[in-house]
């Protein structure tokens, strides 16, 4: 999945290009979600396992591909 890394609290999203809607909540498979926080307002792509939370996508990240900051994150 590819959007653009926002965070909500303590929780991490991915959020369309558009910055609209949010995508997915990011969980890490392998690490601490902190890590997410270095991508903030970056465009990336994550790779993973997706599951149903109700009507949450949620996608236990196991790589994240950077492509470099460039999204605004919305307030």
């Amino acid at each position: 999945m590819t959007g653009c890394l926002d965070q909500q609290g303590e929780t991490y999203v991915l959020r369309g290009l558009d910055q609209a809607r949010r995508v997915a909540t990011l969980r890490g498979k392998a690490f601490s979600d902190d890590n997410f926080a270095r991508y903030v307002g970056h465009k990336v792509t994550v790779y993973g396992n997706v599951t149903k939370d109700g009507d949450t996508t949620v996608v236990h990240v196991t790589k994240v591909d950077d492509g470099g900051p460039g999204c605004s994150v919305p307030k």
